[in-house]
């Protein structure tokens, strides 16, 4: 097993590097169980963990970040009830479907076909409330950005950087 790599946020935060956004959230559920931290925030491949250095020093708080990433390391992934979320193609609800799909070069019918049947995962919610960034399409149907990313979008929409793919809040954004 490898040594964990940690690194120095601030005087009162330190991170370590995880390879998933899957381990990331194992080692801060098993942080914050212990409600000793000011904060535990796992992104796409760290966790940061903000403590209190007048309660607890940085060694003991680096000690334990290495503790819950090795621990963690043989844990298997949490099973989360599968969510059903309804998707609209096309129109309005998807502008680009026709332009995505033809540089993909499949049929629409084959872009949707393959997009619903993919096991998406929530890797990490952020950016404005309701954003979520998914991973699951893998290469298939990853597409580069728009030259000129969109001001507005559609509530509900999916937006694509290469392999990830970014839900949108419910609401449109910005209001």
């Amino acid at each position: 097993m490898s040594q964990p790599v940690l690194f120095d946020v601030a005087e009162d935060a330190i991170g370590i590097q995880v390879a998933h956004a899957q381990d990331a959230q194992r080692i801060a559920d098993l942080l914050r169980a212990t409600g000793e931290w000011i904060d535990v925030v796992p992104g796409l491949d760290s966790v940061t963990l903000c403590f209190d250095p007048e309660k607890v020093g940085v060694e003991t708080a680096r000690q334990h970040l290495c503790d819950a990433s090795v621990s963690t390391s043989a844990a298997s992934v949490q099973d989360l009830p599968l969510m059903t979320i309804p998707v609209r193609y096309g129109g309005r609800d998807g502008p680009d479907l026709e332009t995505v799909s033809a540089a993909l070069g499949m049929s629409v019918l084959d872009f949707i076909a393959r997009h619903t049947e993919a096991e998406h995962c929530v890797e990490i919610t952020g950016f404005t409330p309701g954003f979520a960034y998914v991973s699951g399409s893998g290469e298939a149907l990853s597409v580069p950005r728009l030259p000129t990313p969109r001001s507005r979008l559609p509530a509900g929409s999916d937006r694509r950087r290469n392999r990830d793919r970014y839900r949108c809040a419910r609401r449109r954004w910005p209001r």
